[in-house]
């Protein structure tokens, strides 16, 4: 905890007045203008009190009327660029320490008065301008000193008192043309001593008094009174309320200290303790308010404002700022009788706040490789690095090219067929999500590489497949209408026939091998397939038809033996092929000598002419994986009458 510097509050109440006249909160009081002080820049006069007081260590009977917005009591100022009040050499009380020009506009009054029934000495600055001659824009406001000798001999109120500021400086002493910036205006006393010395928050702040700041403007503040633009302090036995320190510290989450770091959105509580002379049994309040900038000038969020009770001071309300960015806590006490307003230092209390981060940290195919015309699955990985909740993350993988899209999921679901965009939610921080992308790859793609591209957050990440040709013996995947098919040197037990999708015929060849399908070897090229209108999809049915060229002997028997496959709608049970390939007890006299024809000529149940072989009786294509089926043949024979008919 780091004690603040000795610098004072901004008040007790912070709403609006509930009256107010042309300007300000009508916190100047009528009256005490029965002299009037002439126009003048930079001037002073002695001015004789109506009652003496006892200020520090003096009894004072009269005072200098300083035009500059201020009065002393053992020697005239006429220095116009407002200074540190501890380095004045002098004792001083000032309302608005700053470069008044009064040889243009109005002129400042003085005279005696009372307040509240007690005898009363007051000066008035109305709706005066600044130096050079600019009266375009004004400052209203009074001091009056109130003679509370009913308590002892000498002891008096400071009060200030503020209906209008619109500048803060003269131009002399770097303000612009309308009074504003260089060296602001000051408010506060001193004996010319640092330790007796007090300024209003505020002093010497550019903008931190005028009236268009809401959180320190001097008419929208009070001390001492509920009155907005009034400032009391009293002085008993020459002293002011005793000067206080506030020091302070935030807290959040795991984090105490007076720098802290947090995701947005995370509340913050601000602690403050009061010390001084006095501090023990301090009352009045202690307001807690977050500023955007290192002067505190502009307030973004209140931690509310604490009642003090002897000396004690409740920590703040929560703040959470989601706005990432860098604020100022200010803890401001407002003083009673014997305390002084005091507020913490301006930029002790940093609050960094963060924001969110996504990133794409990963995206992973499986399997790789992959065998081609097989599916991959890409798992996109996103994870919020920064610190703070990223609300509604989104991802777009744009799917690798000659790949289509399979299925696609993710907490929010997903949309679109390429690129692909998948809502993951909301990452905490720290956190992460996936979206999983499945794509099929081309049956003709094996040697080649794809790769997959996921982003969100401005951030991009990749993966690579593999691809590798089918293994002999297996055909499967997609083949783009006008591709080849090839089935290997290895032939199946069952043929996997490929997605082709819709549209026109491929190529497919049958290699000779050695090995056995239904009892014998099998080769051939199948010289068209047609008819693949409408599958694409397993539910579509289909007429394909695979016509397969003669290699071997008899080639006259081509004409007669050729296969016809379907698919229908129901995926019923594959057919059985009859053992050894014998003949079939249905068959007419006349397919039984076909057969055994085909046998003696090298042409049998098992040749290269018709494949598969008549012997497997089943007409029927069953799903045995995705976009993978079992197919059986359905062989027309020629029958007695000269016609074909079907098994």
């Amino acid at each position: 905890m780091i004690a603040a510097s000795v610098v004072a509050c901004a008040g007790l109440a912070v709403t609006t007045a509930t009256t107010a006249g042309a300007v300000g909160p009508n916190a100047v009081r009528p009256g005490f203008d029965a002299s009037t002080f002439a126009a003048n820049d930079d001037g002073s006069i002695t001015v004789p009190m109506p009652f003496p007081i006892h200020f520090f260590t003096a009894d004072y009977n009269q005072l200098f009327l300083n035009n500059n917005g201020n009065v002393t009591f053992d020697a005239a100022l006429s220095t116009f660029t407002p200074f540190d009040l501890s380095t004045a050499n002098r004792v001083i009380i000032a309302a608005f320490f700053a470069d008044v020009d009064t040889r243009v506009g109005n002129i400042v009054t003085y005279g005696s008065g009372t307040v509240d029934g007690h005898p009363a000495f007051g000066i008035n600055w109305p709706a005066v301008g600044c130096f050079d001659a600019i009266d375009s824009v004004t400052n209203t406001f009074q001091l009056i000193l109130i003679d509370r000798s009913d308590v002892a001999a000498g002891d008096f109120d400071i009060e200030f008192n503020y209906d209008q500021i619109q500048w803060e400086s003269g131009t002399s002493s770097g303000g612009d043309a309308s009074c504003l910036g260089g060296s602001s205006a000051r408010v506060g006393y001193s004996d010319g001593t640092a330790a007796n010395t007090f300024e209003l928050p505020g002093s010497a702040v550019n903008g931190a008094l005028l009236d268009s700041n809401a959180t320190t403007g001097l008419v929208h503040q009070s001390v001492g009174t509920t009155q907005l633009g009034r400032y009391i302090f009293p002085v008993r036995n020459g002293q002011p309320p005793a000067s206080t320190t506030l020091s302070t510290s935030l807290t959040a989450g795991a984090q105490t200290g007076t720098s802290i770091s947090v995701p947005a959105g995370t509340a913050a509580t601000d602690s403050a303790t009061i010390a001084g002379a006095n501090a023990a049994g301090a009352t009045g309040t202690v307001t807690y308010s977050v500023y955007s900038d290192s002067a505190c000038t502009t307030a973004m969020a209140t931690g509310g404002i604490k009642p003090v009770t002897a000396g004690s001071v409740p920590s703040s309300d929560p703040v959470a700022i989601s706005a990432p960015g860098t604020y100022y806590w200010r803890a401001s006490f407002s003083g009673d009788g014997t305390n002084s307003p005091s507020s913490s230092t301006c930029g002790d209390e940093v609050e960094t706040v963060t924001a969110a981060q996504v990133l794409v940290t990963s995206v992973v195919g499986t399997p790789d490789p992959v065998t081609a015309g097989g599916n991959v699955q890409y798992t996109a990985t996103v994870t919020n690095t920064g610190g703070a909740a990223a609300p509604a993350v989104q991802v777009v993988d744009t799917l690798p090219a000659t790949t289509t899209r399979v299925s696609a999921a993710a907490p929010g679901g997903c949309i679109g067929t390429g690129p692909v965009t998948c809502s993951v939610g909301t990452i905490a921080a720290g956190a992460s999500a996936s979206a999983t992308i499945v794509v099929k790859t081309a049956a003709n793609s094996g040697g080649t590489t794809v790769t997959d591209t996921a982003t969100s957050g401005g951030s991009t990440a990749t993966a690579t497949t593999h691809i590798v040709a089918p293994t002999p013996g297996t055909v499967s995947g997609f083949v783009p209408p006008g591709g080849s098919l090839d089935t290997g040197g290895n032939n199946p037990a069952h043929l996997t026939l490929p997605n082709t999708g819709p549209g026109a015929a491929v190529t497919m060849t049958q290699r000779a091998s050695g090995n056995t399908f239904c009892g014998g070897p099998c080769n051939g090229t199948a010289t068209f397939v047609s008819n693949f209108g409408g599958y694409s999809e397993p539910t579509h049915p289909i007429d394909l038809k695979l016509t397969f060229a003669d290699t071997g002997v008899f080639p006259t028997l081509v004409d007669y033996f050729f296969s016809t496959i379907y698919k229908v709608r129901d995926d019923a049970t594959v057919g059985v092929p009859v053992p050894d390939c014998k003949d079939n007890p249905a068959w007419t006299p006349r397919q039984k000598l076909e057969a055994a024809l085909r046998r003696l000529v090298r042409a049998g149940t098992h040749s290269g002419i018709a494949n598969p072989a008549p012997c497997v009786d089943s007409r029927r294509i069953t799903k045995v994986g995705d976009n993978k089926y079992n197919v059986t043949f359905e062989i027309l024979f020629l029958s007695d009458d000269g016609g074909f008919s079907r098994r």
